[in-house]
């Protein structure tokens, strides 16, 4: 088994999608994607030295000079747990 159908087979959402989130999975789906999970804030907390969110910025920005999409997509937690979503 493909690691896709593997993971797709293990990793099921227990609600139903909403309708954006059926938008934004079907445009990722047929675009060159690439996604980087940045887990900060823990690590922080417990004294760890993290890089800036300019660094971070700073890689986006090279991944999609690097990449064929002119577009990009964020997800963002902010400090109160509220989720944010940037298409650029």
């Amino acid at each position: 088994m493909a690691i896709r159908e593997c993971l797709q087979s293990q990793l099921v959402p227990v609600n139903r999608l909403s309708g954006e989130a059926v938008r934004l999975a079907t445009e990722i789906e047929h675009c060159e994607a690439v996604f980087v999970h940045v887990r900060r804030g823990d690590y922080s907390r417990c004294g760890f030295p993290t890089l800036s969110a300019d660094y971070y910025m700073a890689a986006c920005d090279a991944i999609r000079l690097a990449s064929q999409s002119r577009s990009g997509m964020s997800f963002q937690k902010t400090r109160n747990g509220a989720a944010k979503l940037a298409v650029s």
